[in-house]
């Protein structure tokens, strides 16, 4: 097998550093000599929970977002503060934007980074829900649907929620859910 040769990158470099993202760059040359510049983002890493209530239904959020100007699909959702967990961040979140505190909650999915895009994002499984409420951040604009979790795989399949990342972690679920079944996919997995 031929080695290949490498492309060899200086040390990357902070060259914005917003609320939400970092960008760096860093020169590199080529195998060939010629010069190019190789760049990524690095997002403020976030939460999300998949929660059901009682009657098995997935607690989506329909909330108004003002940067898109529309109202759109989520699930509770948000950053994780300095020195906060994820799980204890999505329990937070969980009972900002739904009033409900989880019983049961385990880590289900994570996504760390693609070659250009640098993250951590976490999606929870929860249930066992209790009123618990905590205020919601100032703007939020939130309505709590319980939704069965085939017409959210639906929605999911047909583009019907905008982030992709919620929309795979719908798609594994009722994936999973379709296999072992609702009481048994929550009792082996701790949630």
């Amino acid at each position: 097998m031929t080695k290949r040769k490498k492309v060899k990158i200086e040390s990357y470099k902070k060259v914005f550093d917003g609320a939400v993202f970092e960008i760096y760059r860093a020169k590199g040359v080529f195998p060939s000599g010629k010069t190019g510049e190789f760049e990524y983002a690095k997002r403020a890493p976030y939460v999300g929970v998949f929660a059901f209530d009682k009657n098995k239904k997935l607690l989506l959020t329909n909330e108004y977002r003002p940067k898109l100007g529309k109202v759109i699909w989520r699930i509770p959702i948000g950053s994780i503060e300095e020195n906060e967990t994820p799980k204890n961040a999505a329990q937070r979140e969980l009972r900002e934007e739904t009033n409900f505190r989880a019983g049961k909650m385990r880590l289900f999915m994570k996504n760390t980074r693609s070659e250009t895009f640098v993250y951590n994002a976490y999606l929870y499984v929860a249930n066992d829900l209790k009123v618990d409420p905590l205020s919601f951040d100032d703007g939020e604009d939130i309505v709590i649907i319980p939704t069965p979790l085939k017409k959210a795989y639906e929605m999911a399949v047909e583009g019907g929620i905008l982030s992709d990342f919620i929309s795979l972690g719908i798609i594994r679920l009722y994936s999973q859910i379709q296999k072992k079944g609702f009481e048994n996919f929550f009792k082996k997995n701790g949630a």
